[in-house]
């Protein structure tokens, strides 16, 4: 049931815009509908970007609900918004940028079609799903390659420097850590940098959030297996984790897409 919902400080939940049934309509609030859609992302402002099939939506802080930018047969997934007003997002082939005025630079197209090739933008091939992350200085854009499917590995790829690397995942599939490039993710839905440049990977159908820094992988959650159990991360368990934020005060907001819940992470 597509709406965008806003849930305050004090954990009162309200619906920015979407009247539950899928469609394209602007208007305000709940006058307005919106597609089937996996991730949105705001602005400085309070303003959010909604990755609306071949739309990016734009949500007010006034709840009306305009079109951004149209595409034509690009579909997208991954959005984020970043503080300079850049818009990174991402398609299963391609990877762009609009600036607030709403010029696009594609940054990243799949060469002759998708794959998992990695090397320079033009001659590299992967193919996406999921979320996308950014580095605060916009040099380094994260993507999860789903070339393999969910039974033969997923990965995490890097784009800098107009070159597309792995820096975590292999073909094949396990559940253990280490090596990050002897890891193998199940579906990789989407990651999330901290203040010191780790990056936390939720592996949906392992349950599991995963720690990579300088090359190497840990289980942050879900060792305990998969679940719906609140407590420390030693016995905590999660259940198909699709969507990971920051609060102001540095907590993990997690969306458990099979249990429709949220659950907040307080790191100490």
């Amino acid at each position: 049931k597509p709406r965008v919902r806003k849930i305050s400080a004090d954990s009162i939940a309200s619906t920015m815009a979407g009247d539950g049934t899928p469609g394209h309509v602007n208007g305000n609030g709940t006058a307005a509908k919106l597609g089937n859609f996996d991730f949105c992302s705001s602005d400085a402002a309070g303003n959010i970007y909604v990755a609306d099939n071949n739309y990016i939506r734009k949500i007010d802080v006034n709840k009306n609900v305009t079109d951004f930018y149209t595409f034509t047969g690009i579909y997208l997934e991954g959005i984020k918004v970043m503080p300079s007003g850049n818009i990174y997002f991402h398609a299963y082939d391609r990877i762009g940028k609009l600036t607030s005025a709403g010029t696009l630079t594609w940054l990243a197209i799949s060469a002759t079609g998708t794959g998992d090739v990695d090397g320079p933008v033009g001659t590299a091939q992967f193919s996406l799903y999921g979320g996308i992350e950014v580095s605060s200085d916009e040099s380094k854009i994260y993507v999860n390659d789903f070339t393999h499917g969910t039974t033969s590995g997923n990965k995490v790829k890097l784009l800098s420097n107009n070159t597309v690397t792995t820096i975590a995942g292999k073909t094949g599939l396990n559940s253990g850590d280490g090596d990050a490039l002897n890891v193998g993710f199940k579906l990789i839905t989407c990651t999330l940098l901290d203040k010191d440049g780790g990056l936390y990977i939720a592996d949906g159908f392992n349950g599991k959030i995963k720690y990579l820094k300088n090359g190497q992988v840990t289980t942050f959650i879900g060792a305990a297996g998969i679940g719906d159990v609140d407590g420390d991360i030693s016995v905590g368990k999660i259940s198909y984790p699709h969507g990971l934020a920051w609060d102001s005060k540095g907590n993990m907001y997690i969306g458990n897409a099979s249990i429709n819940k949220i659950k907040k992470l307080t790191i100490d």
